[in-house]
């Protein structure tokens, strides 16, 4: 029931920053991720019908209007909690790693803190982002050691809800093939509208468009040593 994890790539002691997670969006009102029946593309009703995927790679508090969705290899981190603990799960040890508000990476973060949501709505308006957070070890991590955090309370009774009243799609039977594969060899299993006609998707999947990576290739113009007096901190 966990997401692929990340791990750490070297050893870290307690402390340590184990990943960046710089911001990439700031909503400071969560329901523009609510979701509405469409009608040829107009919403249908006034009732949310769910949240865009993009929600469950954010962070927020119960508390606030706001969240905050980063953009780093930290939306990999599985969560570890009391009850997680409790099944024997993450070592039963608990988390390993906490998240915080991004400390020298992102100087902006600082200044974010101090803004009303006005004052954040005008600069996100303006193009500009703050907000950053980051991943820090709680005690010490051997590489090749999974990453836990704790998503929080909230999340696990969530989740809970989520088991209780999730059912696989109906009609899938024997042929049942995962999005994962489905991803991994498109041309194989995209569908002409003449095949919608006699073997539709189910109903636990939609299509999008599909766009590869690329590579923008870059020209360096000037190249500068860095000296110790470039780099804050060490002295």
């Amino acid at each position: 029931q966990a997401g692929m994890g990340a791990f750490a790539a070297r050893s870290l002691k307690k402390g340590d920053v184990v990943a960046p997670a710089p911001a990439l969006l700031q909503i400071t009102d969560k329901k523009t991720l609510d979701m509405f029946e469409l009608n040829k593309y107009q919403v249908d009703g006034d009732d949310p019908v769910g949240k865009q995927l993009l929600l469950n790679y954010c962070f927020g508090h119960g508390k606030s209007t706001m969240v905050v969705c980063p953009a780093s290899s930290s939306n990999l981190i599985n969560h570890c909690g009391p009850k997680v603990k409790g099944e024997g799960q993450c070592d039963n040890r608990g988390p390993n790693a906490v998240v915080r508000w991004a400390t020298d990476f992102d100087p902006e973060t600082s200044l974010w803190l101090d803004m009303s949501l006005d004052e954040i709505d005008e600069l996100v308006e303006k193009g500009r982002r703050g907000l950053s957070l980051e991943i820090v070890a709680l005690r010490d991590i051997r590489a090749d050691e999974e990453i836990f955090i704790d998503y929080g309370p909230e999340w696990e009774e969530a989740w809970e809800r989520h088991l209780s009243a999730w059912s696989p799609p109906s009609g899938n039977g024997d042929n049942y093939v995962s999005i994962n594969e489905m991803n991994k060899d498109v041309e194989k299993y995209i569908r002409t509208v003449e095949d919608l006609e006699t073997d539709p998707y189910p109903v636990d999947v939609r299509v999008a468009c599909f766009v590869q990576g690329f590579h923008h290739p870059c020209e360096i113009l000037k190249e500068t040593s860095r000296t110790e007096a470039d780099v804050p901190g060490d002295s």
